[in-house]
């Protein structure tokens, strides 16, 4: 690939993805890509109905023409999210949307470890460009956050969390 052609992917890349979008989940996230096609940024989880419950998380990742990925680590809940998708126009309302799928691993501890499979959780997320609208969420959908999953677990009321 040549360097201008290389430098221009990264350009689009930029400026396709920089900026705040928001899925279907209620999740907020905060891109920047930079010249080299790095991705960062912020995520905030909407699993709950209070943005404080669920924090904000730092996102790292890479982006290339329409095409971005990126990773979340939810330290303190032992897991990591990765996205990988691709921006899309919808013809019927024009708004530029990254269609992905993600993959969620859960750590589960050494006397689990025989069913690694458990503890491993794909998904689809849509995320369209804007601010999140509300502060609640009251889809019943697989989340990509580890709240969803375990929110025993994690000594939450699980009213807070999809189902």
């Amino acid at each position: 690939m040549s360097t201008s052609l290389r430098k221009r992917t990264r350009t689009q890349a930029r400026e396709l993805f920089t900026g705040i979008w928001h899925n279907q989940h209620n999740s907020e996230l905060v891109l920047q890509v930079d010249e080299d096609g790095l991705v960062s940024g912020t995520f905030s989880p909407g699993v709950g109905a209070e943005r404080s419950l669920c924090g904000q998380y730092r996102v790292t990742g890479f982006a290339c023409n329409d095409v971005l990925a990126f990773s979340v680590a939810f330290e303190e809940y032992g897991s990591v999210t990765s996205w990988s998708g691709q921006l899309a126009v919808a013809e019927n309302d024009n708004a530029p949307t990254i269609h992905s799928l993600w993959h969620m691993s859960v750590d589960v501890g050494d006397q689990a470890e025989s069913t690694l499979w458990k503890s491993m959780i794909s998904g689809a997320d849509n995320f369209v460009r804007g601010p999140r609208q509300s502060e609640t969420n009251n889809l019943k959908t697989a989340s990509s956050h580890p709240l969803w999953l375990y929110p025993e677990k994690f000594e939450i009321d699980d009213s807070y969390c999809c189902e």
